[in-house]
């Protein structure tokens, strides 16, 4: 039997302000297509969510949108030219950066803490192109870049991510889940692992001078792995 058709799907975004969240949008340029008294639709390029006049702290913190834009600097720099960071004191911002899974992110709490990942496909694959030849990159698919400066990666779930062919000396995860993910060719030296979730996790042909997992350096549980087989 087919499944159902369907003519909708949205997401219900909770609001610890009710009031303050529809404006945090509105100055997002987000158009807000109705209100009621305890739900309110807003929209951007035909795409749409509900904020609801709901809130659960624990909710809230690990609730995220993602939004894929043509160019994730556009927003960075509306972001900033709209003082967004002035008017709402408790938001989060961080500028776009390429990340593994290969689209580059800008990162944005509204005031309730909602996660925004604001997202393109770097340059060279911006919708402008042809559909034909876009690539939709998924997390579990590898994906080889070159990264200049150390990388942050904090409270994100990298299940399954394949690390390939990557420079990440001196990056961070902190509180990430990297379960069942693969660094293969990479340069760790110096990278900090911590509150991390590396169950089935596999390194390859990896740099790993001063990395270091809860603060150990790696060569010392090399070390002391060693001692513990050998007796």
């Amino acid at each position: 039997m087919a499944a159902p058709s369907n003519l909708d799907l949205k997401a219900f975004v909770p609001a610890k302000d009710h009031d303050l969240a529809k404006q945090f949008y509105l100055d997002l340029g987000f158009k807000l297509n109705w209100a009621g008294e305890q739900v309110a639709e807003f929209e951007a390029g035909g795409f749409r969510f509900l904020l609801q006049k709901f809130f659960v702290q624990q909710h809230a913190d690990n609730f995220m949108m993602h939004l894929m834009v043509d160019d994730a600097d556009d927003w960075w720099q509306y972001i900033e030219a709209a003082g967004l960071t002035t008017k709402y004191p408790g938001i989060a911002v961080k500028p776009p950066a390429m990340q593994p899974w290969g689209l580059r992110v800008l990162y944005l709490t509204d005031p309730s803490g909602v996660l925004w990942h604001i997202a393109d496909r770097g340059a060279g694959q911006r919708s402008h192109r042809p559909a034909q030849n876009r690539r939709y990159v998924r997390p579990h698919e590898s994906r080889s870049e070159t990264f200049g400066d150390p990388v942050k990666y904090q409270n994100l779930s990298l299940i399954q991510a394949q690390f390939t062919d990557v420079d990440l000396s001196s990056s961070s995860f902190d509180d990430v889940n990297l379960s069942n993910a693969s660094f293969t060719n990479i340069a760790l030296a110096g990278a900090s692992f911590s509150d991390v979730n590396l169950r089935n996790a596999s390194i390859t042909d990896a740099a790993m001078d001063g990395m270091r997992i809860n603060g150990i350096l790696v060569t010392d549980l090399f070390a002391a792995h060693e001692r513990c087989n050998n007796g």
